[in-house]
């Protein structure tokens, strides 16, 4: 009985804690973005991935709120917003932190 109590006891919540740490893996390592803008079309992103190589990608935005899903950043980045016509906008500049809680950053444009 103390053999099975221990298993259930000891196991269980190691197992959960590796399992729980390899999900939040990928936010200690970047986070991908969420785009806020009104008038934009288009974002378009310069920076460091997760991997630390210098990438630039244009995400088609035609929402007011749209999740670029699959590129992950890490760092500073500068963005572009282009509109319908990809006509330039304005630019801003993020810093892109760590964080074990979420994968996620929300980015503000026009």
């Amino acid at each position: 009985m103390k053999v099975l109590r221990w298993v259930s006891v000891g196991v269980v919540p190691i197992a959960t804690a590796v399992l729980m740490s390899a999900g939040a893996s990928a936010s200690w390592n970047g986070q991908q973005l969420i785009a806020h803008d009104s008038s934009a079309w288009y974002h378009c992103t310069s920076g460091n991935n997760d991997s630390g190589t210098h990438v630039d990608h244009c995400f088609y935005t035609p929402n007011t709120v749209t999740a670029e899903a699959g590129w992950w950043w890490l760092g500073q980045i500068s963005e572009s917003w282009l509109d319908y016509n990809s006509a330039w906008i304005s630019n801003t500049v993020d810093t892109i932190p760590r964080n074990p809680f979420s994968d996620w950053y929300d980015v503000y444009g026009p």
